[in-house]
């Protein structure tokens, strides 16, 4: 009918899935239309081989035998759940269900007022998201060395969203081989400001870097700002990442703090370590524009000890002090670098190498 869609027992089948589902879709709910109707109930069962028949390419994201690192099993069949009622006003979504068995479950339930009204909206959305097994990571990350030794893990995941006109809020928990990340989320569409805050506790880095020796991970970040384009005048950033502990070539790190921001077209990083085996102050602030960044940089190195930080299995230690001016174009290539390094000390095993000041133009 006009303005009306109605799918009653719809069945597809092929050899390998089958899809069944019933509809009633008033289609004035486009139209912010209050009383529109909506109806959906569908159930799936598509095989990853259908699937490659529409997507070929599909094969090198989904997760299928050949690219397990487990022993449990596995089937190349996800299944879907729907279960959609109600008028724009008050639409409850009972079912939304994604699974693929040995893989990964992903149950959602939802309660929707006036979704297609930027003033009037209200949503509720809740999600359970459980996974099993190791598989790599390889193809959903950019191609770089790094990508082929992350390895995602077995891990469960809730997650709230709440989004009431253009105020979207969101906190999630997941949870990890004994390891837990807490985060929260704000995030304005009309006036693009944000907010988020992450705390890591006691994560197991080394299952997912796999062939490297990074162990635990316990750590807190919080970034706000508004506007994401360098190019807006009003685009601002803040960023805090406070390093409780990390564990890297069987080292300890321990209190880091790496600060961040930039605003009205002027930039700060301050990364600060007071350990005794990395003592390492630096401060760096400069302009960023369309075709140009320039920075100037202070760097106290009271010490930094490569044997106790396991770089080097002879004793091994640098301290300097370094200030720099630099201008740097939008590809990335240097056009100026003023460097002046004083106080330099090297230890090398017995010996001790000491030199005034060295300028770099």
């Amino acid at each position: 009918e006009a303005g009306e869609i109605t799918l009653s027992d719809f069945v597809l089948k092929t050899p390998f899935s089958d899809l069944s589902a019933s509809a009633d879709v008033d289609m004035s709910i486009l139209e912010n239309n209050a009383d529109a109707r909506l109806r959906l109930l569908a159930q799936a069962h598509v095989s990853c081989r259908d699937i490659n028949y529409i997507y070929p390419d599909a094969s090198q994201y989904y997760i299928h035998s050949t690219r397990r690192q487990s022993l449990l099993p596995i089937h190349e069949v996800i299944t879907a759940n729907i279960d959609i009622d109600g008028v724009a006003r008050d639409m409850v979504v009972d079912k939304f269900n994604l699974s693929q068995m040995g893989v990964f479950t992903l149950d959602t339930h939802a309660r929707l007022s006036n979704p297609m009204d930027e003033q009037r909206r209200n949503m509720n959305v809740s999600c359970i998201l459980r996974t099993a097994g190791q598989f790599s990571l390889e193809n959903y990350l950019p191609d770089t060395l790094m990508a082929q030794h992350i390895v995602a893990q077995p891990m469960s995941a809730h997650i709230n969203a709440h989004v009431s006109g253009s105020s979207v809020v969101a906190d999630a928990d997941v949870q990890c081989l004994g390891g837990d990340i807490c985060a929260s989320a704000m995030y304005n569409i009309d006036n693009e400001r944000y907010k988020v805050g992450v705390k890591v506790d006691k994560l197991p880095m080394g299952v997912f870097m796999q062939g490297d020796t990074i162990g635990s991970l316990t750590a807190q970040a919080e970034l706000s700002g508004a506007h994401f384009s360098l190019k807006n005048p009003a685009m601002a950033v803040n960023a805090h990442i406070h390093l409780d502990t990390l564990e890297y070539r069987h080292y300890l790190y321990r209190d880091i703090d790496i600060k961040a921001e930039a605003v009205e077209k002027q930039w700060a990083l301050s990364v600060e370590s007071k350990q005794k085996e990395l003592d390492v102050n630096i401060d760096a602030h400069g302009k960023f524009m369309s075709d140009l960044l320039t920075a100037s940089m202070t760097m106290q190195m009271g010490m930094v000890d490569m044997k106790a930080l396991n770089f080097s299995q002879e004793p091994f230690d640098v301290a300097a002090n370094l200030q720099a001016e630099m201008v740097l174009s939008n590809v990335d290539s240097i056009i100026q670098a003023d460097v002046m390094i004083s106080d330099l000390s090297v230890g090398m095993e017995e010996y001790r190498y000491k030199a005034g000041n060295v300028s770099l133009l």
